[in-house]
């Protein structure tokens, strides 16, 4: 199995279709398929840069601030986070970070290595976890696709955003086991 969230959904999404035979299952959360895409909201571009992100900008990123549910959520997962003293990710410079999206966004063909293709005609199981608004990776992008998708299983939280294994850290786990216990 190969999970990826964000960027790393992109990353995982291309190894597996570029090798299935070395994948069992596919976790996608918060991220987008390869190929033409909406681009993230400006908001997401003047929080993320941003040496430091206080709560608020955590909850405008990765959360549904217009939710009162998602903001207290917001909450608990920054306080769940400030309690770790081992495993801290360090950030993305924000100049690498900007290259990346730039890159992404400037691609003439956004999907060059025809993964969108691979995706359509894969027979390994995919499931994908999606915020109803995800300022970065418009959930939307998935719709299109959906009944061409014949793997995909695709589940929204709603009055959610980019990270929805944040909000719904017990639920999403509980999906991704039944998920790899119940799908060939």
């Amino acid at each position: 199995m190969i999970g990826g969230w964000s960027l790393g959904g992109l990353a995982a999404q291309a190894f597996a279709l570029t090798y299935p035979e070395m994948t069992t299952h596919t976790v996608l959360i918060g991220t987008g398929p390869h190929g033409p895409r909406r681009p993230p909201e400006p908001i997401f571009f003047e929080r993320a840069l941003k040496p430091v992100n206080d709560l608020d900008d955590v909850t405008v990123l990765f959360f549904e601030p217009r939710s009162a549910a998602s903001r207290e959520a917001a909450r608990r997962s920054q306080g769940r986070i400030l309690q770790r003293t081992t495993d801290l990710s360090v950030p993305i410079p924000p100049e690498l970070f900007m290259r990346l999206i730039g890159e992404l966004q400037a691609e003439k063909n956004p999907d060059p290595h025809g993964l969108r293709a691979k995706l359509k005609a894969t027979t390994r199981p995919i499931l994908v976890i999606s915020g109803d608004h995800d300022i970065s990776f418009p959930v939307e992008d998935w719709y299109e696709l959906s009944r061409e998708l014949p793997t995909v299983q695709h589940v929204v939280f709603s009055q959610s955003g980019h990270g929805p294994q944040h909000q719904f850290p017990e639920a999403s786990a509980e999906l991704i086991a039944a998920f790899v216990g119940t799908t060939r």
